[in-house]
């Protein structure tokens, strides 16, 4: 299992199947993040900052994907 499909979980476990498929569709590049709803992508963002912050993830190039997927999540909500 690799990290997407961990993220994934958690968040369709806390926020359901939409706002999970919206993580897996931007996270992957397959939609764009201005496309997408901006509640679920707030959602997503605190998901996310949690785990970041959490020390749970061991430290690799998919935590740094993360990191990178986390900033531009920011900066579009920051925009919005």
């Amino acid at each position: 299992m690799d990290l997407k499909n961990i993220v994934d979980s958690i968040i369709n476990t806390h926020h359901g199947w939409a706002v999970a498929a919206q993580f897996s569709d931007t996270y992957d590049g397959a939609e764009s993040i201005e496309t997408q709803n901006y509640s679920a992508l707030e959602l997503i963002a605190s998901t996310v900052k949690e785990l970041l912050a959490s020390e749970l993830l061991a430290e690799g190039y998919q935590l740094d994907e993360l990191q990178r997927y986390y900033r531009a999540l920011e900066e579009h909500l920051s925009e919005a």
